[in-house]
């Protein structure tokens, strides 16, 4: 054997050494994935229903989750440049989780979202689950203001 020879597998048998401890190296370094947030994000656009707007476009949105507020949001008209939503009204909205705040969202579970400045409640809303989705809504027909007064009868 020549000294050439032994010379080019040496650096043959170094040359593979470093490959594979920088592969192992590289292994070990790898980004893991990011965690899931412990809370459900919500937005799209609220539509009218039966040609009502929302008036007024701007204001809380607010998420109850078994009759509990659980989260809240904002609606605002969309601005230009929003694509399909440009001039509508749209909606954000934080739905905090059970581990955050007791009774609140848990995956599966059903909330709605209610519009305070308006008066209204979306016709329907989603499950809970984390991480965010667009949900276009309906707010349904404005609740109406009631005043309960205690009265005393003399009969």
């Amino acid at each position: 054997m020549s000294r050439r020879s032994v010379r080019m597998g040496a650096l043959a048998a170094l040359a593979a050494s470093l490959f594979v401890a920088l592969g192992a190296g590289r292994a070990a370094v790898r980004a893991q994935d990011p965690p899931l947030p412990d809370f459900a994000y919500r937005y799209g656009r609220v539509s009218p229903a039966a040609n009502l707007d929302l008036q007024p476009a701007i204001g809380p949105s607010v998420a109850l989750v078994q009759g509990r507020a659980c989260g809240e949001g904002v609606t605002l008209v969309a601005p230009t440049g929003s694509g399909e939503d440009t001039g509508h009204t749209v909606y954000t909205l934080r739905i905090e989780s059970n581990a955050a705040v007791s009774g609140c969202g848990q995956p599966g579970q059903p909330f709605t979202i209610w519009f305070p400045a308006a008066r209204r409640m979306a016709e329907a809303a989603g499950p809970w689950f984390t991480g965010s989705a667009r949900m276009d809504v309906v707010a349904a027909r404005e609740l109406p203001f009631a005043l309960a007064v205690p009265a005393v009868a003399r009969d």
